[in-house]
């Protein structure tokens, strides 16, 4: 609020106004309009790229993990069926603790995305990094 000096009576009377100066509000509201103008376009644009198909073969794993999953919800390691608690022991126990080897896992199209991930949370607790997701060739 602002006060006016009345000369009107006695010496130091005031009398209150009640308007509002208004232009530092308005020169905070351009200064925000001319930043939002600024940066809505950076925000809202997309690169659009096109990636060239891989000519380059697969690079030969060495002696491959395979570890799949079923629709049906269940986990083979090679050729032996196994549950989720008992893949970080079969693991090690195939590859005498070589966590150096790399696994290549192989998941139904129906299988959902949770349990891939927990298998694949299985495999790294081991001490596997090397995780491959297998797909089919197009």
């Amino acid at each position: 609020m602002g006060a006016r000096v009345a000369m009107s009576g006695m010496p130091g009377s005031y009398k209150e106004s009640a308007e509002i100066n208004v232009v530092p509000f308005i020169d905070v509201m351009l200064v925000l309009l001319i930043i939002f103008m600024v940066a809505a376009p950076m925000a809202t644009t997309s690169l659009q790229v096109d990636v060239p198909p891989a000519s380059a073969g697969v690079p030969d794993p060495g002696d491959p993990i395979f570890l799949s999953l079923e629709a049906s919800g269940v986990i083979h390691l090679g050729e032996r069926v196994v549950t989720a608690a008992e893949i970080g022991p079969a693991l090690l126990a195939l590859t005498k603790g070589d966590t150096e080897r790399r696994v290549m896992l192989r998941a139904d199209a129906l299988v959902r995305y949770g349990a891939v991930t927990e298998v694949i949370n299985t495999v790294s607790a081991a001490g596997f990094a090397k995780v491959v997701m297998i797909g089919e060739e197009m």
